[in-house]
Formats: structure tokens, sequence, C-alpha cells
């Protein structure tokens, strides 16, 4: 579709399909989103001013700003991405964009429901968020509780207690969220005084609030909250509280790990009870194969027979948990049928809770060693499902293949090691789980580029070469950890799309030293890596 369509023309398309019923983007509305959006920066000048005129006045029209705030979801995922991949231009396209919404959004008169939406997006998105965000922002909020001299008091915190503390909400998880949407973008220790205030309030559900503050998206408020909850009096640290600070303690770095311990320690000379842990019955889960990015989806279900929740979960590789979310749904039937339509948008496969455990175990396991902690809804889901067993639990890779060469070896020959190795060249043909395993950053745009200067016919297979020994080989360990826990998905799945030997022996060979070349799948993972690279250089990003 071409640019001249415009965004508005993008943004009514979406809508018609939402209406029509069928929540998923076609690949025509994929390639249009790219065209309009990606393809053209000019356009996130347009998308900035847009928004404050969709802001809806009926509940009709929010369909519309609701269409719009995912189109700028997805640009900020897109650009996040190519920040991390080091594409050319990125980062100040990123820096424009900011400071477009920030002229545009948080303005002075601002619609304070927009702000707080676009800040959620900036937020969940992981980006760096800019001064000039930060600024405007602040400008916003100060403005709120000016003192009528143009002077904004020295301390907001009081007044945002106040408001929340008036809202009609009985779940911490969900006055957090609105808490982040309000002072999301305030500076860190703003955002920490405000946990402080909510700390010594007698409501326990602000209290419990600002305990759920340790897992804010920001490092720095991460800190400061677990270091307020250390110097709080254990009775003031409620039986959930408790219960939420045992079961999550070991998915934070140790310096926050070491708080959380003064913390719990308090609360138990106080002789507060730790309040049980109820779960509900699960119905089902699903686990997406391990995508070419290192992502994963859980999707469990879990509850009553008319009331049940539908959780997700999405981990990556070299991060931890990125994202959940959870979706009630009428009854076992609708999950049933919510299921049933995945395989149209993802290749997945029914498993059971030991590697949905094990996944989760390495997730957190990477996050602390990053020094973050998993998306805030993972505890809520952890409660919801009643467990506490996620702990974390990096990947050993040589104790996991020794246990799994036992397996093979009494479990017997399915296909020999040989065999496996062979057929893996045409997994990436033929095989769901594999369609999308390739590298795609700017250091494979400059290899490819160097490789296809020359001339002659060998320019693609000298790619191809130089894919496997500069981009593949220093990614050995990545690729040897994805496909140990695809070894694990096929092991666990109920219907498993090959036996889980064969990805075994692809595992076992990566991480035995062989060179990467003679490996069929990882050579097939370069020429894959090499098409894309060339079909992208064609479209000219």
């Amino acid at each position: 579709m071409a640019k001249d369509k415009g965004l508005l023309s993008l943004i009514d398309s979406m809508v018609r399909v939402m209406k029509d019923g069928d929540p998923r983007i076609t690949h025509d509305l994929e390639n249009e989103f790219r065209m309009t959006v990606l393809e053209h920066p000019e356009t996130d000048e347009e998308l900035a001013e847009i928004l404050p005129a969709l802001v809806p006045k009926t509940p009709k029209e929010e369909l519309r700003i609701n269409t719009a705030l995912d189109i700028l979801s997805w640009l900020l995922e897109e650009l996040r991405i190519d920040m991390e991949r080091g594409r050319k231009g990125s980062r100040e396209r990123m820096e424009r964009l900011q400071e477009s919404l920030a002229r545009h959004v948080f303005k002075e008169g601002a619609d304070p429901q927009l702000c707080a939406a676009v800040g959620r997006n900036l937020l969940e998105s992981r980006v760096e968020i800019m001064p000039v965000i930060h600024e405007a922002n602040r400008r916003i909020m100060f403005s709120i509780a000016d003192d009528g001299e143009g002077h904004a008091p020295l301390e907001i915190a009081p007044l945002i207690v106040e408001a929340i503390g008036e809202m009609n909400v009985t779940d911490p998880h969900e006055s957090l969220g609105i808490i982040l949407d309000q002072i999301g973008l305030l500076e860190p220790a703003c955002q920490i005084a405000i946990a402080g205030e909510m700390l010594a309030s007698e409501s326990a559900l602000l209290r419990e609030t600002a305990a759920l503050m340790l897992f804010h998206p920001r490092q720095d408020v991460r800190s400061g909250v677990a270091d307020i909850l250390s110097r709080t009096k254990g009775e003031s640290i409620s039986p959930e509280t408790l219960r939420r600070l045992i079961i999550s303690r070991n998915w934070f770095p140790p310096q926050i790990r070491k708080t959380l311990d003064m913390t719990i320690s308090n609360a138990r000379r106080a002789k507060v009870e730790c309040a049980p842990l109820k779960g509900n019955v699960i119905h089902s889960i699903f686990a997406t194969t391990i995508d070419g990015a290192g992502a994963q989806s859980f999707w469990i279900t879990a509850g009553a027979k008319k009331h049940v929740e539908l959780c997700n979960i999405l981990w990556k590789q070299g991060v931890g948990v990125i994202d959940t979310f959870i979706h009630r749904l009428p009854s076992a039937k609708a999950a049933e049928r919510f299921i049933a339509g995945l395989p149209d948008m993802m290749c997945f496969a029914e498993v059971g809770q030991d590697f949905v455990d094990r996944a989760i175990g390495c997730a957190i396991s990477i996050g602390v060693d990053r020094g973050g902690a998993p998306h805030r809804g993972l505890l809520q889901i952890a409660e919801l499902l009643g467990t506490d067993r996620w702990k974390g639990e990096p990947l050993e890779a040589d104790r996991e293949i020794a246990l799994l060469r036992g397996e093979a070896l009494e479990s017997g020959p399915a296909i020999t090691a040989a065999d496996a190795i062979a057929e893996s060249a045409e997994w990436l043909g033929s095989q769901d789980f594999a369609d999308a395993w390739f590298e795609d950053d700017d250091q494979v745009d400059r290899v490819v580029l160097n490789a296809m200067k020359g001339r002659g016919r060998n320019r693609e297979a000298r790619a191809v070469e130089d894919i496997l020994a500069e981009v593949l080989e220093p990614r050995r360990g990545v690729w040897q950890e994805r496909l140990l826990l695809m070894t694990l998905w096929f092991k666990s799945s109920l219907r498993p799309a090959i036996p889980w030997q064969n990805m075994f022996h692809l595992a076992e060979a990566v991480a035995s030293g062989k060179p990467l070349r003679d490996i069929p799948l990882m050579r097939a993972v370069a020429e894959v890596t090499l098409d894309v690279a060339t079909e992208r250089s064609g479209r000219g990003k």
C-alpha cells in the first residue's frame, strides 16, 4: 500500500478489522504499518500530533484512540529493537519521536488520561525515556499541585497518595498500574518519596501497592523502594506482602535481595503471619517456540468452570521476563476457543508445568544477572496459579546435556545423531518451530555488505561463510541455550512435531564445539539470515 494513504487511513483500516471481530492484524495491515510508519520517520511527528485530536468524547470513539496508541506501542518496540541491534539512525529517531510526544501530548492543558496512556506505552516498551519527556511530565504534574503563585510545592507525594486512596480499587496489582500511569515518568527520587508516603499510610492497600513498586521498570526506583521497605516497621508489612516478598525475593539482584531479607526478618520478628498461597485449577498450558529473537510466550488458563483467567508470560533470551497480561474469560469453553485460534498466529505446543517452571527459572536468572527484575505481572500470575516454585535457576549446559544424553540412551535410538544433524538442514523450510530462526541486526548488515562488495558468482556463498564465522560463532552460547530449551520443549510437549531426541542431537553438536559451518541447521540459519538481510536492503531500510 502506498504511503500517501496516510496515518489516519491506517488507523481507520485497523479499526474496521477490530469492528469485524478479528483482533489480529492481517498481513496487509502489517505491510501498511511498515510502509506508512516504519519506513517514513516523518510520520512520527504526525502520530504525536494526531493523538490529542483523537481523544474520545464518547465511548464509540475509544477504539480509534486505542488503535493509535497501539501503533505508537509498535513503533516504540520496533525502534527499541533497532537500537538494540545497532541500526544506524535509530537512536536519533527515538529522540525525535519523544520530542514530538513532549510537544504535542505532554503540554499545558493536556488530557490526563492520554498522558497516562502514552506514559504507560513508554514504560512498558522498555525504551530509555528521554529528559524531554521527564521535564514535560514534571511540568504537568506540578501544575496540578501548583500553590497559586506559580511555584510547585516541594513535595507532591501526599496529594498523589490521597488521590489513589479515594479510588475504588481493592487489588494492589491494579492499584500499582494506576500509580505507574500517574507518576511513572517522574524523577526517580519523587517516585521513591511517593512510595515512602504510601508505606506510611494507614491503608493496607496503599502499603501493599508500595511494596509492589519493587517491580518498577526503573532499577533506581526498585532499589529505593527496597531500602524503604527494609526500614519499615515489621508490623506494617501485611501478611499478603510478606507472602509476595517470600515468593519473589530471589527474582532480584543480590543487593536488593539482601534488603528484602531484612524486611522479611522484621515482619517475622513482629510476628506477622504469612498469608497462605491459594491456587486455581490449571486447565491448560501452551508454549510457543523460541523464535529467532529468542522470545517465547506461555499461555496458561486457570480457574473455576465459569471464571477462567488467561495468563500470558513473555520472556526473552538475554533479557528475562519482559511482559505479562491476565485476561478474564467467561468460561473454560471460551478459553478453549481462544487457544484454538492461536495456531493461525504462532507455532506453539501444549506442554507440562515442568517446562514452564524450567524456562521461567532460566528467564529469572537472566534478569538477575542483568541487575533487573521480571515484569510486575509475573508475581500476580504466580499468586493466581498458587505457585512458589519459580526460582532463578540458570540453565547449566554441561549438566543438562549429560542428563538428556542418559535419557536418550534409555529411551532407545529414535534416530542417530548423524541422521538428526543431516535432517536439520530442512527444518527452516519445513517446520513451523524454526521458520523464524535467523539473525537480524547491524552486525549482520555489515558482514553481508562487506561480503557482497566483490564481484563474481560466489558472493552469496562468501556471505554465508562470513555470517557463520563472524555472527553465529560468537553467539554459539545463545544458540546452545536455545536448542537445549527447545529440546526440553519437545520433551514436555504432548504432541511434538519431532522426537525430542532429534533436537537434542543438535544441541549436543553445538555444545561440543563442532564448527557451526559443519552443522546443517546452523548453515541453514546463515542462509536465511542472508536472505532476510538482502530483502531488507532491497526495501531500503
